[in-house]
């Protein structure tokens, strides 16, 4: 064990403050002859993508929401030991994940990012996936702490939250993750609590999670996150990211000297980084090695079943699992051949393999019956990519990068590119940002492209930067002298522009766009819409009437659900939805299948007799939705966020996301399940739902306290059908005379239990005094009420099966 306040002791002021900003994107500074080495970190949330340069493959998890759907802490606990064995593989310390804020508003970009909108439930799956994660000595880091709950303005809009409501649901996940998980590493997040910059708040980031907690790890930022020198010093940073240095560094060393920051708390910053370098091991292994794409069997068994067991039956009346006797068995829908498995943003990676439904289907299923399969409609936010295929030369575009301002001269390197975005966050430019010496660059991408078919042609094309593109020499598009702000890119690009032309089967064309960036963060997309051969919605309806069964796959994508913007719409996009009504008047026998990371407005829910929500399901996606499909696998995710009628059902809707840079949280405690309840407002599908192939009884509950205020609920489940199910007990706790302002009943307790065929399973929840208690703010504490208090045991939120009171005496702090 390295005797960390002596190496701190041979430091120079310097010294230490090079320790408190990045290299660059991933790593720390490292100091070679005092032997301190650099830390690597890592996103992401679903997956260990590891130095975005590398060109690397990862395995690809199922996103959090579909984690939480599985509400089993002892498979998140192995899906955090799985990540920890990535994280190994690509030589990283620190995983930067789980995101663990709150599911506050269902149109928030990185909702499929988070893994609930309950604040128990979230805590409950942080802890667990961080112990799995810290048992590889890989440091997980929860984020974004807190208030992150909105991409809208995120950089500078402050998140307004009372004291009990910011400690009974935005910081008690954290808590949980820091008490219960011992979290060694916490990002804080981009925008402001309470008008002070998280990065900033001494309250936040000293008084609670450092004093208050006991936290002992490091506190990074996000990545830019940190925008001011002494603020950010005195009120709780410890490592500004990404590097080089933006505010710190010189500027801190000079704040020290004139002592507006005490090199005792530069000390403490840096005792933090060192020690998150001694639990990885760093130390001994100070050499980065080169990243490995270790493709392991067991993670594969492991990913499938957890994308299964995230998956939740919504609705089914009979249609599920699939008939044996199937003959012809349509798959229809625009994320039927090429699914999404992972949200956009930091979440993105590059995948070992993926399976798609069509593929699964027909592999599994296509020696039983005849796969008919139709697209029905487009749904890109963004266009597809240019089809290499139909480039003369098959490795896409010839990419050159000239110094200066002409396309002709100063050539720098070329290379080829396929794809249709290309930014820095993904290798884009690497070799030629790694000369200091080049401020502006001029990129050129051109290829030879053939149409398969004629008509017209839309090009789109949008970036960091300056750019147009060209068609044989002539501007289609033009985004060079006219540019207006974009979403896309974190919101640093421009907006789109396009350009339709007619082009001709078998001629060929030169494609060329020209593109021009200053700085280090080069982004730019260039994406081409081809003609239909035929109309896809009639065949599609077509198809699903030449068939017995049809599955239906709808959803977004990676461009619609994505950190930087939150979505605009509560529909599916494009005419999904004009899709659905179709094709169940044309199949009745049709499942929809909704391949989405967030709530959805589903207009045709009655029409619909089975309807199954898939979330971003990862790598082994196709696989576990026809482990679904055919019975394989028996159902058992529930919903760990409500499914709203409407959008202007939700919490948050009359302040979301707020006005001049102000989020206020009106809605207080009520959040999610709360809300609905408090407000008597029935949602599509509550919190806690989802079926089954089989049926639970619940009955014979006793409930008894002991000492130290644990109560014990004991209580019977029967599974009353013929095959074996894993149902998940929940265990609410309410005030038996209602509080206003404050929750009827909070989940405080569940279980996830195989039961056999006609099993009967006695099965036992312990709750202890933080789950009766409330932030008193006179009191700055947790505090019990004395009274009566109900015990509610459930299937969901809404189907509450057995209930018993409990009396309290008197009242109690709680410590």
């Amino acid at each position: 064990m390295k005797n960390i306040d002596q190496i701190i002791k041979t430091l120079t002021l310097d010294e230490k403050v090079s320790l408190l900003s990045g290299f660059n994107s991933w790593y720390t500074n490292k100091i070679e002859k005092k032997n301190i080495p650099s830390i690597k970190m890592s996103d992401g949330p679903n997956g260990v993508r590891g130095d975005s340069n590398s060109g690397k493959s990862s395995a690809c998890f199922p996103c959090a929401i579909s984690i939480g759907s599985t509400w089993d802490l002892s498979l998140i606990k192995d899906i955090g030991i799985a990540l920890g064995e990535e994280a190994q593989a690509k030589d990283v310390d620190v995983l930067l994940g789980p995101t663990i804020n709150i599911h506050r508003h269902p149109l928030g970009g990185r909702h499929f990012e988070s893994f609930s909108e309950d604040p128990f439930l979230t805590g409950k799956i942080a802890t667990n996936y961080v112990q799995g994660v810290q048992s590889k000595n890989v440091a997980a880091c929860l984020k974004h702490f807190v208030g992150n709950d909105t991409e809208y303005e995120r950089h500078s809009i402050s998140s307004n939250i009372d004291a009990q409501t910011l400690r009974e649901i935005y910081l008690l996940p954290f808590e949980m993750g820091i008490k219960e998980g011992n979290a060694k590493v916490v990002m804080s997040a981009y925008n402001k609590l309470n008008n002070i910059f998280c990065s900033s708040h001494q309250d936040l980031l000293i008084k609670i999670l450092k004093e208050e907690w006991g936290f002992d790890g490091y506190v990074v930022s996000d990545w830019g996150a940190a925008l001011e020198t002494i603020e950010n010093a005195n009120g709780g940073l410890d490592l500004e990211m990404p590097g080089p240095s933006n505010v710190w560094g010189k500027a801190l060393i000079d704040a020290v000297r004139i002592s507006e920051v005490s090199e005792k708390l530069i000390d403490d910053k840096v005792k933090r980084i060192l020690t998150v370098a001694e639990f990885s091991n760093r130390f001994q292994k100070p050499e980065i090695k080169a990243e490995q794409a270790i493709d392991q069997p067991k993670h594969r068994l492991l990913l499938r079943k957890a994308a299964a067991d995230g998956m939740v039956l919504l609705k089914n009346e009979g249609s599920l699992p699939l008939k044996k006797n199937i003959k012809k068995l349509a798959v229809i829908g625009p994320n039927a051949l090429e699914a999404q498995i992972i949200g956009g943003g930091s979440a993105s990676l590059r995948p070992h393999y993926q399976i798609h439904p069509l593929e699964a289907v027909q592999e599994r299923l296509g020696h039983e019956a005849e796969i008919l399969y139709s697209k029905g409609c487009h749904t890109h936010k963004y266009l597809p990519k240019i089809n290499e295929e139909l480039m003369e030369e098959k490795d896409g575009f010839l990419v050159e990068y000239f110094d200066g301002n002409q396309f002709d001269k100063n050539l720098i390197l070329e290379e080829h590119l396929t794809g249709s975005k290309f930014w820095v966050f993904e290798g884009f430019a690497k070799d030629v940002l790694s000369n200091e010496k080049r401020p502006n660059i001029s990129v050129k991408f051109s290829c030879k492209y053939k149409p398969d078919i004629s008509g017209l042609h839309e090009f789109e094309i949008f970036g960091i930067g300056k750019c147009r593109l060209l068609i044989d020499g002539n501007e289609l598009i033009d985004n060079w002298t006219s540019m207006d702000p974009g979403e896309a890119f974190f919101t640093f690009g421009s907006a789109s522009k396009k350009g339709v032309i007619n082009l001709q089967k078998g001629e060929t064309y030169k494609i060329e766009v020209q593109y021009n960036f200053e700085g280090n963060f080069p982004a730019v997309y260039i994406g081409c819409q081809t003609p239909d051969e035929v109309d896809i919605f009639q065949e599609a309806l077509e198809t699903a009437s030449n068939a017995d069964e049809v599955i239906l796959i709808v959803g977004t994508n990676s461009d619609w659900e994505t950190e930087g913007n939150d979505r605009a719409d509560f529909n599916l996009p494009a005419n999904q939805n004009k899709l659905i009504e179709a094709i169940l008047e044309a199949n009745q026998n049709t499942i929809v299948v909704i391949n989405t990371g967030s709530p959805i407005h589903m207009p045709w829910e009655k029409k619909a007799k089975a309807i199954i929500q898939t979330w971003f399901a990862g790598q082994e996606f196709g696989n576990a939705l026809v482990d679904i499909l055919s019975g394989e696998v028996n159902p058992s995710g529930k919903l760990p966020t409500s499914f709203p009628v409407k959008i202007e059902d939700t919490p948050a809707y009359k302040h979301y996301p707020g006005k001049d840079l102000q989020m206020n949280y009106e809605e207080k405690l009520l959040v999610g399940h709360r809300w609905y309840e408090a407000n008597s407002i029935k949602p599509l599908f509550c919190f806690g739902h989802g079926l089954s192939y089989t049926s639970f009884n619940y009955k014979n509950l006793e409930v008894a306290t002991g000492s130290d205020f644990v109560v014990t609920c004991k209580f019977e489940i029967q599974n009353t059908g013929d095959i074996s199910g894993l149902e998940i007990a929940q265990c609410y706790v309410g005030p038996a005379s209602p509080i206003p302002g404050e929750p009827c009943k909070t989940l405080q307790g569940f279980i996830k239990e195989e039961i056999g065929a006609h099993e009967l399973k006695k099965v036992e929840i312990k709750l202890g005094p933080r789950n009766f208690s409330f932030w008193s703010v006179e009191t700055n504490a947790w505090q019990i009420r004395e009274g009566s208090y109900q015990i509610l045991i459930g299937s969901s939120s809404e189907n509450i099966l057995l209930q018993a009171n409990i009396n309290l005496e008197q009242a109690l702090e709680v410590r």
